[in-house]
């Protein structure tokens, strides 16, 4: 959390429009949000800024780009709450669970803004990460 108590949320999504839909979103609701268009980015940017949350496409520069940048982030930070971003559809949650891939949840695109937004204000309540870095923009 920022030093004024607000949840850095780290967007990762090679899809411009949708980190600006993200963006938009997340902003509005008083968020502070980072974004990465690549796992190389996501990385840089977790380098610089304390991210409470991270939102991650799953497919990016291939079709399991983000199930492995989950694993690799859950190495480094176990706590970090980190929510898959799928157009799959709903078999990927129904059929797996998204704790063998090292991640806490799955939004699936088109995203539900009422579902996401639900989402961080419980995990928020009970976020206390220290102040990040937010100034950090786009990667």
């Amino acid at each position: 959390m920022t030093k004024d108590g607000k949840l850095v949320v780290l967007c990762v999504d090679d899809d411009q429009d949708v980190l600006a839909q993200l963006q938009l979103l997340l902003d509005a609701e008083g968020y502070v949000v980072a974004t990465a268009r690549s796992a190389a980015a996501c990385r840089s940017c977790l380098d610089e800024v304390c991210a409470d949350l991270v939102l991650l496409d799953m497919m990016m520069e291939s079709a399991d780009a983000g199930l492995i940048l989950a694993r690799e982030l859950k190495a480094r930070c176990p706590t970090l709450p980190i929510f898959l971003l799928s157009s799959a559809g709903d078999g990927l949650t129904q059929n797996v669970a998204p704790v063998m891939f090292g991640i806490d949840g799955v939004f699936q695109k088109p995203l539900q803004p009422e579902q996401m937004l639900a989402v961080l204000a419980r995990l928020e309540g009970g976020r206390n990460r220290g102040a990040g870095r937010p100034d950090v923009g786009e990667r």
